[in-house]
């Protein structure tokens, strides 16, 4: 992780260097202005769950408004989505169970001296689907910048709340949802000149989480980080002077499906327009303030269950598939209400061992979908034969 963000940061900076020599214009009225950005990216995700990799298209936008109140106080509003859906290999062998996406809204309060200090407190709103799993999510906090010639700081804290979630489709048997939490973020944003800059920024969450099945499962560590770089190409035929930016973002999840880990890598190529001045009048006198991703979710392989005899009790034989696979019905040992119905996981490793992974755990995890049965519930199974 801190080499692929060390090495990615370094690019950037090398990239950038030439620029550094540029004057910054030094001398600007300082007040707040009605001002605002809009942002479109394009880039690919590779989406890494412990067990193999997804590659995908994915895509993204943003807009920011801030409108003044008076001398130093100012509301903003900010919005931002993000969507992947096509991915670059077999399907079949697809991880990310349908598109991921996101789309959130938030509104910003904040107190402002431009030559020195912002203080404020947002709230926002929104969706994310994660896989199968869709959530609505809420989030508050307070927010700080500080001005020191052409370096902005900016940190951010605050409450995340997830709910209302839906699941459609399988997922892995007892992978936990998030619940709610709190979070850290902080950001560098380095001008080279008024219509340039290089921005660093990194991220902590720690999630409380809950399992479909088994109710509390403990806790997640979530860390983002990523760096990005804004430049101007001048002279293009037609549209003229232009403003791109390269970026990348990765977001490191722990504790997800089975104990087991989730990452993300995403690297964007995207276009930047301000209105009301350039980049740093804008970034010191507008539409200053944003709001991280908050798609945070957890999902594990399709239809891949711990099957595991060992973490199973009151296991009956009911017979076999025309195939010849076992199949039983059971209680977990952690939850002693639910009868399940299925297969036993060393029943496979002579028959069906392209079936079988080993989680992080230790413990067996069977693919139902290598082998043409699903697991369900006694009563599902029973109304079966009705």
């Amino acid at each position: 992780m801190r080499k692929t963000i060390l090495a990615t940061s370094a690019a950037l900076i090398a990239f950038a260097a030439p620029a550094v020599a540029a004057d910054l214009e030094t001398e600007r009225q300082l007040g707040l202005i009605v001002s605002g950005m809009v942002d479109q990216w394009t880039g690919v995700q590779i989406i890494d769950n412990s067990f193999d990799d997804d590659t995908v298209f994915t895509n993204g936008g943003e807009g920011r408004l801030s409108l003044p109140l008076g001398d130093n106080l100012s509301i903003q509003s900010d919005v931002k989505y993000e969507y992947n859906s096509n991915a670059l290999e077999n399907p079949t062998d697809n991880d990310v169970l349908g598109p991921r996406y996101s789309f959130q809204g938030a509104a910003h309060v904040s107190w402002r001296d431009p030559s020195s200090f912002l203080l404020g407190a947002f709230g926002g709103a929104g969706v994310t689907s994660f896989g199968r799993r869709k959530y609505d999510v809420r989030f508050v906090g307070g927010e700080a910048q500080v001005y020191l010639d052409n370096i902005t700081l900016y940190a951010q804290g605050g409450y995340v709340d997830y709910a209302n979630t839906q699941i459609t489709g399988p997922v892995a048997f007892g992978s936990p949802i998030p619940d709610d939490g709190l979070f850290a973020r902080g950001v560098l944003r380095w001008f080279l000149t008024p219509d340039s800059r290089i921005q660093i920024e990194g991220m902590y969450v720690n999630l409380d989480l809950e399992s479909t099945v088994f109710g509390n499962s403990g806790e997640s560590d979530i860390f983002s980080a990523g760096a990005r770089y804004d430049f101007t190409v001048g002279g293009l035929p037609v549209i003229g002077d232009t403003p791109f930016y390269v970026a990348y973002r990765g977001t490191f999840r722990d504790n997800c499906a089975g104990g087991d880990d989730l990452d993300d890598h995403t690297f964007m190529v995207g276009t930047s327009y301000s209105f009301s001045g350039d980049m740093l009048t804008v970034d010191r006198q507008g539409a200053t303030l944003d709001t991280p991703n908050f798609d945070h979710g957890c999902v594990g392989q399709i239809q891949q269950q711990p099957s595991d005899r060992r973490l199973k009790t009151d296991i009956v034989a009911l017979g076999e598939t025309e195939e010849g696979v076992k199949l039983y019905s059971w209680k977990y040992k952690s939850d002693q209400v639910t009868t399940w119905v299925g297969v036993m996981a060393q029943d496979l490793e002579a028959t069906h061992p392209e079936a079988l992974v080993t989680g992080a755990d230790g413990f067996y995890r069977v693919n139902y979908s290598d082998l043409g049965v699903q697991m369900m519930t006694l009563e599902q199974w029973n109304a079966r034969h009705l």
